[in-house]
């Protein structure tokens, strides 16, 4: 059974949670939070929202992974105090969130919606037609579609992990054909509060005109959500590398909440990259050892 839930936290704590690659939320260890948090479960829905001075919702996401103990230090207070003080963690993802110079400005607050809901510190259960008029709230005010965002979110659970060592070597790859092709390249290129993993420019100060997402395993809604993001602000051509068992299901789902990129998306499989970035590779020898390259 799916749940809701609103999560409740400082600015500090959404700030360092959605920043990390790796996004997480936790509550303390008391006794009437223990039994609740015990509920979350993979497929759950959630409601980001940030207390004082933003006291709003900036986003909304997805549970990943079901409750586990935290052993050390991972929050700006807990690190502060040197110990764990959120030991009750679960993995999140992000449907969509807003860029953090806007959290006060366009932050959902309740009043503004007709809502009341009493809201305590880390973890609230609510019911799915307050979720639903949430999102609904959060629609007119941020003037986007996220409801079919959220409803589709089921398709894109985290596949497998790839084989250690995998994806970074597809990046590599990625990044060593632009360079031999002349191109300005950046792994890890920072887009709001998202990175794209290689980013192809044609001069140093210009916007990626190329913007690749390496996405075989993990998750999949995320990838999409930022070459489109690439594609709304720069007109980056979005470019997923993914393999054949996981191209359909981009593509079943670029037919519905992403269909604005439908007609620019390119879904390349990596051993096409690495085909690609062999014959790179071998006219780069050939021009070198004929002094071609001078020329």
């Amino acid at each position: 059974m799916v749940r809701f839930w609103l999560l409740s936290g400082t600015l500090e704590n959404w700030k360092h949670s959605l920043r990390e690659d790796e996004h997480l939320w936790a509550t303390r260890d008391s006794r009437v939070l223990r039994p609740v948090v015990h509920q979350v479960s993979t497929g759950d829905r959630l409601v980001f929202y940030a207390t004082s001075p933003v006291s709003g919702i900036i986003g909304f996401g997805g549970v990943l992974s079901g409750r586990f103990t935290g052993t050390s230090p991972h929050w700006p207070d807990e690190k502060k105090a040197g110990e764990v003080l959120y030991p009750h963690r679960f993995k999140l993802w992000v449907i969509h969130v807003l860029d953090e110079k806007e959290w006060i400005s366009r932050a959902l607050r309740l009043d503004e919606a007709g809502l009341r809901a009493p809201i305590f510190r880390s973890l609230n259960s609510i019911g799915e037609d307050l979720f639903n008029t949430m999102v609904k709230a959060c629609e007119q005010k941020w003037g986007l579609e996220m409801a079919s965002k959220i409803k589709e979110w089921k398709l894109f659970r985290p596949v497998p992990p790839p084989p250690e060592g995998e994806h970074d070597k597809i990046m590599s790859m990625i990044f060593e054909i632009g360079r031999l092709k002349g191109l300005v390249v950046e792994k890890e290129y920072p887009i709001d509060n998202f990175r794209i993993d290689v980013a192809w420019k044609r001069v140093a100060k210009g916007n990626p005109h190329a913007a690749f997402e390496v996405q075989i395993g993990g998750n999949f809604f995320e990838a999409l959500t930022k070459l489109k993001h690439a594609w709304d602000i720069w007109r980056s051509v979005p470019i997923l590398v993914t393999t054949d068992e996981y191209a359909d299901k981009a593509r079943q789902i670029v037919e519905g909440s992403f269909h604005e990129i439908r007609q620019q998306l390119r879904i390349i499989d990596p051993k096409d990259i690495g085909e690609l970035h062999d014959a790179w590779k071998k006219i780069d020898e050939i021009e070198t050892r004929t002094t071609l390259s001078q020329v």
